[in-house]
């Protein structure tokens, strides 16, 4: 049964609250500049806040904070909190679209390319939310992400992620075709491990580009069948740095969003040191998605609960309100 079919599916960690509206948020905005002003801050308070309303009620919270105050939120958090708590308290103060925008952004800018950044989005991201982030991008920066794309990156890594922000992929009406999956599978075989000599990258990205997620996710069922190797491992073999990266993202993304991210995070807190801005990241802009499913991928793939993980990896008030978005 496959995990993504609504009626399994558990959501988010943070509800929408019900009847929320300017006299709630007036009253959010007061408790806030209350725990902010005057010697000391109440992290309490600003924690309970951020981490229980939604990004449409935290947004109208910073608005009305302003109408009331003549005061910037997030320039009041910056001021009173810092380290990754800070970080993490600001992120919640962003639309899912404009923060990862912002990373996008960020991983662009100055000398060299994060491009494991760029894979984690833009080919973790579903189409929808791809387009998203591209239009923020724009509307933040006013600059093209797929300019800035072109300008930075080189080789196949480019001609995929400006690929996927052209939005052509094919719209799945009805159940996919299995006489379908398997001629693309036997295409993505022909084009790869199949090919004497060489690998058609082409043709990878054009497949994985313009091809729907339903026939995409059967495609890979069969490619096993038919070549008697799972797609992520011919996409190792055949490929290398970060285009390898990038199809193996998509593969597991397609196959099972929820468990990538799970992946993910636990590669983020594994071995010596910890990838905070990756635990923020997803943590952040899965908690009105998917989270309490990460959580139940996460504790049956690591025989570790999310919050037990996160308790270690973290401290002070940044465990606090990392804690608290996971509930």
């Amino acid at each position: 049964m496959m995990r993504t079919l609504l009626s399994f599916a558990q959501g988010g960690t943070i509800k929408e609250n019900k009847d929320f509206g300017e006299p709630q948020a007036d009253a959010a905005g007061q408790r806030l500049r209350k725990a902010m002003r005057g010697i000391g801050t109440d992290e309490r308070v600003i924690i309970e806040i951020l981490t229980k309303h939604t990004a449409m009620e935290r947004k109208m919270i910073g608005d009305r904070y302003k109408v009331q105050f003549g005061r910037d939120l997030k320039e009041d958090l910056k001021s009173e909190l810092g380290g990754y708590f800070e970080t993490a308290a600001l992120a919640l103060c962003e639309y899912d679209s404009h923060y990862l925008a912002q990373w996008c952004r960020r991983a662009m800018k100055g000398i060299g390319t994060d491009e494991d950044t760029l894979v984690e989005i833009l080919c973790g991201c579903k189409e929808d939310m791809l387009m998203q982030v591209d239009a923020a991008y724009q509307y933040i920066y006013d600059r093209s992400l797929e300019d800035d794309i072109e300008s930075e990156l080189s080789g196949n890594i480019r001609q995929l992620m400006i690929a996927l922000l052209q939005g052509q992929r094919a719209e799945q009406e009805g159940e996919p075709s299995r006489d379908e999956a398997k001629k693309i599978a036997q295409q993505l075989y022909e084009a790869g491990e199949g090919m004497n000599g060489g690998t058609d990258e082409d043709e990878f990205i054009r497949i994985f580009a313009t091809t729907s997620y339903p026939l995409l996710k059967l495609t890979i069922e069969e490619y096993t069948v038919f070549a008697d190797n799972t797609l992520e491992n011919a996409i190792e073999k055949e490929f290398s740095s970060h285009i390898k990266k990038a199809l193996v993202t998509m593969v597991l993304c397609i196959k099972d969003q929820v468990a990538y991210f799970a992946k993910t995070l636990f590669e983020a807190m594994d071995g010596p040191g910890t990838k905070d801005d990756v635990l923020i990241r997803i943590l952040v802009t899965r908690s009105e998605i998917d989270l309490e499913d990460i959580k139940d991928a996460f504790k049956k793939t690591y025989h570790k609960s999310l919050a037990d993980a996160v308790k270690d990896e973290t401290k002070r008030d940044y465990r606090k309100i990392l804690l608290a978005i996971i509930k």
